[in-house]
């Protein structure tokens, strides 16, 4: 890019600016681009993509409240007595053998 001054509002301002040719090729490069396919759909894909993730964490969110709803084994008043069941059941095994 070239250099320059402009007025702005009274006073001198550095600017910079671009030939019509040099302007003219990277409006092409911009344009070739876009057509690609990856930056062409990549604001749809993007917002698809975290969609998607919001979607399984609700999902994944949803099941686990059904589990600790429904799950026997979640509830506080059994977890002592079936921790307990499995200490003596183990006991048991280590006996035997």
């Amino acid at each position: 890019p070239e250099k320059g001054k402009v007025y702005q509002e009274g006073e001198l301002v550095p600017t910079e600016f671009l030939s019509l040719s040099e302007w003219m090729h990277q409006s092409t490069l911009f344009n070739v681009l876009r057509e690609m396919s990856f930056f062409k759909n990549y604001l749809s894909s993007k917002i698809f993509t975290i969609w998607k993730g919001n979607v399984r964490y609700r999902m994944y969110v949803a099941t686990r409240q059904r589990l600790i709803h429904n799950l026997f084994f979640a509830k506080p008043a059994y977890c002592d007595t079936l921790v307990n069941m499995n200490k003596y059941i183990y006991e048991l095994t280590i006996q035997k053998a």
